[in-house]
């Protein structure tokens, strides 16, 4: 899931590609936008006009979303959006980021003196609410300054600027001059990002070791290819302009690659020499508020370190219990954890080639399509996504799975899988998993929903709460077991070791960012719970100490998912209709889970008053 910070981004991402109009407010009939000079930030709309609150809290958001793309264009760019400029990168300096985070803390305070606690529900009660909690994230973020040490091997800062060139507009006149000016500039951008991770050496901000070294892996695979095979020249090729596609080509040869190459050869030297050798967020200057921090943006919920570590032991309990029955009462192994060793090495769980992963694929995507009018009241236009793999470049540190959902004409969605993450034996138990996960009914089916519906605030479809985003994917993958998706019982086998890792990663999470875990107790820790291969056990390390607390948002979104669920069981017995629940749980994006929590207990309220649709729900088509 794409997250709504561009500093801050999820391991499985879902790419919310708008291919309809853009959010921000367009240019003029017959301007060209690429032409336009940036306009500042807006100040925020004042609360003592004379207007509703709907209209005051649609302003807001206006003006907010308006200026997001002002002052981070790539995000507009990687969005589609087709009323903003393309042809500039973020202003790096310290005074452009100040100006920023001025008109975030002016629009927040505004926002808090908004009461909309009576209209739960609503369009601008859910606007509010998302945009609010986006902003308290943020603010609190700070504490981090996670700009002087942007190292990330999930989601690396160099992999943002090349899927920025995968959706580089072109085709017009206009568009081709603004990709041109964009990627001339990139060596500036190149040397800005240096000259901040070197002010972070300074300031004490630097990211660990492992992780700054599988970035420099992953840049230097991107200087492998030839011109011609560089996804950098992608513009060039997506345009049939000759003299358009002679100009990018030079572009990328004289400045382009050349930049990359200046930031590969940063990190390979002077950076990783001078990276931190602890893991944890805690060795870092506020580095406690800084976890908090990352607590807050993952879970939406004011959670303590010690909330954290005591709900991840109570998960791996109650998980670890529940693989042990299943793996003595159906298939007679005394010891959980080996249960996945010992179907992995059956020969008929290990892919013997990529196109094979292709094809149980898209299989598991074929019948959950048609299961899904069963479970859900509103079935997305465009459910069937194109099922394809990774380029060589996103590599083994790469994600395992990705969905990229996408409306409008000629839209189409996608569905990427990571083959050298399935190569392993037994790596076929877990791709029916991974594609309710990622796909169908998880986070595609959850992303067109989110992107479908047309009286919701762009805000609401462009920012990503990752608690209930990735809360739907876990819970998705469970629901496809009720579904009656898994087309055997061994592939229902990874369930069980995903619930210990969800309990195991809350006590690795706190143990390396608030106790200062060394990556051997780490590793130690999740191989006492789970008999995976070392290269997986280091994988998932590395994620947990580079992503701080993003870990946390799958259990946290599934825990409320599940307990929301059971309490509308109880209330509504004979007339609890999962359909009802599940439109209802996606109908306004990903909202905060106190938000969640609101709209579903305001639906029961509703549904025990008489009949009617489900609040915040569409009619079925």
């Amino acid at each position: 899931m794409r997250l709504a910070s561009p500093r801050i981004r999820s391991v499985l991402v879902l790419a919310v590609v708008l291919a309809v109009a853009s959010p921000a407010a367009g240019p003029q009939a017959g301007s060209s936008v690429e032409a336009q000079a940036p306009a500042p930030a807006r100040q925020p709309a004042a609360p003592q006009r004379a207007d509703t609150l709907a209209e005051l809290v649609k302003r807001l958001a206006d003006d907010y979303m308006r200026a997001y793309f002002e002052h981070y264009p790539e995000e507009a760019t990687l969005n589609g959006s087709r009323d903003a400029r393309h042809d500039r990168f973020t202003d790096p300096s310290d005074s452009a980021l100040a100006s920023w985070q001025r008109f975030e803390d002016r629009t927040l305070a505004t926002l808090r003196a908004l009461d909309l606690s009576g209209q739960v529900g609503s369009v601008a009660w859910v606007t509010h609410g998302v945009l609010r909690e986006k902003l308290e994230a943020d603010v609190a973020m700070r504490a981090c300054r996670r700009e002087l040490w942007n190292l990330d091997a999930m989601q690396s800062w160099m992999n943002d600027q090349v899927q920025l060139a995968l959706r580089q507009p072109v085709g017009t006149p206009a568009r081709r001059a603004a990709a041109l000016t964009r990627w001339r500039g990139f060596p500036a951008v190149v040397r800005a990002e240096i000259a901040r991770l070197r002010t972070g050496i300074a300031l004490g901000y630097t990211a660990p070791f492992p992780i700054a070294a599988k970035v420099t892996d992953q840049v230097e695979a991107l200087l492998a290819p030839t011109l011609e095979q560089s996804p950098f020249i992608s513009a060039a090729r997506r345009d049939d302009d000759v003299a358009f596609g002679l100009a990018m080509r030079q572009v990328v040869h004289d400045s382009v690659l050349p930049a990359v190459r200046e930031y590969h050869d940063f990190l390979a030297g002077e950076y990783q020499g001078q990276a931190r050798t602890t893991l944890g967020v805690g060795a870092l200057p506020h580095g406690d508020a800084c976890f908090l921090a990352m607590i807050r943006r993952y879970t939406t919920l004011e959670w303590s370190v010690q909330d954290v570590d005591s709900t991840g032991r109570r998960l791996l309990a109650d998980a670890e219990q529940a693989r042990a029955r299943v793996a003595w009462d159906r298939y007679g192994v005394r010891d959980g954890r080996l249960l996945m060793e010992r179907l992995a090495s059956d020969p008929q769980f290990t892919f013997r080639s990529t196109t094979e992963m292709l094809v149980v694929s898209r299989a598991a995507l074929a019948r959950a399509q048609a299961a899904v009018p069963r479970w859900f009241g509103h079935v997305p236009y465009a459910l069937v996504p194109q099922v394809d793999t990774f380029p060589a470049s996103v590599g083994a540190s790469g994600p395992t799975g990705q969905a990229f959902a996408a409306v409008g004409p000629g839209a189409e969605s996608r569905y990427s899988i990571n083959a050298e993450h399935l190569r392993y034996a037994g790596g076929k138990l877990m791709i029916e998993q991974l594609a309710f996960h990622e796909a169908v009914p998880g986070h595609l089916l959850q992303g067109l929903i989110q992107l479908e519906r047309p009286e919701a605030h762009p805000v609401t479809r462009y920012f990503w709460q990752p608690a209930l985003g990735e809360g739907w994917g876990m819970y998705a993958q469970e629901l496809a077991d009720e579904m009656g998706l898994y087309s055997a019982e061994a592939y229902r086998v990874p369930l069980l070791d995903l619930r210990v890792l969800s309990g195991v990663a809350f006590v690795v999470t706190t143990g390396i960012h608030a106790h200062g875990w060394t990556r051997e107790q780490a590793l130690d820790t999740l191989a006492a719970h789970l008999a995976w291969t070392p290269e997986r056990l280091e994988y998932q390390v590395d994620y947990l100490a580079g992503s701080p607390g993003q870990a946390l948002a799958y259990s946290a979104g599934l825990l409320e998912i599940r307990r929301l669920r059971a309490e509308a069981e109880r209330a509504l017995g004979p007339a609890w209709d999962p359909r009802a629940f599940h439109d209802v749980v996606l109908a306004d994006g990903t909202v905060p889970l106190p938000m969640l929590r609101a709209k579903v207990e305001r639906w029961i309220r509703q549904r025990l008053a008489g009949p009617g649709a489900p609040v915040g729900a569409r009619q079925p088509r």
